[in-house]
């Protein structure tokens, strides 16, 4: 991700993606990741509209994650370990 904003749409991304400090994701559409963590000095944006799908393991460092703006949600299926850092996901689905 090199300290880069990405931007991901209809994307079904099954390796896990660590984002390190200095790199952003942006969704401008729904997304399913099947492991995800920030760390520290990254971001992720839910942006607007888009439901984001959780599937695996889910660790969010302290003022990394963006909810949605709009009408689009955080949902989590299957088995896994969520650490949220205490921040608002936004519209969540278990």
């Amino acid at each position: 991700y090199n300290a880069k904003k990405v931007f991901l749409s209809n994307v079904n991304y099954q390796p896990a993606m660590t984002l390190t400090s200095g790199a952003t994701v942006q969704l401008s559409g729904p997304c399913t990741f099947y492991a995800l963590t920030t760390n520290s000095g990254s971001s992720f944006i839910q942006g607007a509209n888009n439901n984001l799908a959780l599937t695996g393991d889910t660790t969010f460092a302290a003022a990394t994650f963006t909810k949605d703006t709009g009408t689009g949600t955080v949902s989590f299926t299957g088995t896994h370990t969520l650490n949220s850092a205490n921040q608002d996901l936004g519209h969540v689905n278990f």
